[in-house]
């Protein structure tokens, strides 16, 4: 079976990376949203590799059940400290005290206050415990802007950014066919950002990973590589550090 790398080193590697990390910041440990997607359990997989004390969190806010239940499932194969905690609560408050405003949050400006919600939750008890927060997002999602700004794109390092969603699921099939753990559950997911039900990643991108994946590899066709730079150069203010006034 050929695969796109050695994954058997990168695996060392990463791992190695991870635990490294952690010790030269002196921290105790890093914790992660657990979404019940793939980005989300390699990086669990990686840790658990590393090492490390994990902390796991499941942070539904009006998601499915079956995230939460497939985030559970990877958490205890990865001995994973993990709680579930509900943010549709806090959500509804922080909505209802906006309609004191005159301004109407709704569409994209309502729904990214939910990965923004996980980022200052993860942070909190993050800090509390003097952890790291690790990051999830991949390389594909990162060309394509496709995260929240100071909400899922906020970490304080990531393992996989780095990495395609091709080559990611290349790799889920390396660990299937080499560890004894399953994977075969979390490669059949469909990609969502979590931010209604329903939602998939392509969808709302309107094109393919795999031609997101040509367009990062070099080898788009004209009409992808168009799109594809409109959508790079709209987004790059989340790629950037904020530009601040200089004399």
């Amino acid at each position: 079976m050929e695969y796109l790398r050695d994954w058997k080193q990168e695996i060392l590697d990463r791992a190695a990376w991870i635990a490294q990390y952690v010790s030269n910041a002196k921290a105790n440990g890093v914790g992660l949203g657990l979404s019940g997607g793939k980005d989300s359990v390699i990086v669990s997989f990686l840790c658990h590799e590393a090492k490390v004390p994990i902390l796991g969190c499941a942070l539904p806010i009006g998601n499915a059940k079956e995230d939460e239940e497939i985030a559970k499932y990877y958490a205890d194969m990865f001995q994973i400290e993990f709680y579930n905690l509900n943010l549709q609560k806090p959500f509804e408050a922080l909505m209802k005290c906006m309609e004191e405003t005159a301004i109407q949050v709704e569409g994209l400006s309502m729904a990214n206050i939910k990965p923004r919600l996980r980022m200052t939750t993860m942070y909190a008890l993050c800090q509390a415990r003097n952890y790291l927060v690790i990051g999830t997002g991949n390389l594909s999602e990162y060309t394509t802007g496709y995260f929240t700004k100071w909400g899922d794109g906020a970490y304080d390092f990531n393992p996989i950014r780095d990495l395609t969603v091709r080559e990611l699921n290349d790799l889920m099939k390396y660990i299937d066919e080499h560890y004894d753990y399953d994977f075969k559950t979390i490669r059949a997911r469909v990609p969502s950002g979590g931010l209604y039900i329903g939602q998939t990643d392509e969808e709302e991108l309107g094109i393919s990973y795999e031609k997101i994946d040509e367009y990062i590899l070099g080898t788009p066709d004209l009409e992808t590589k168009e799109y594809l730079d409109r959508l790079y150069q709209r987004t790059n203010h989340k790629r950037t550090l904020p530009p601040v006034y200089k004399k």
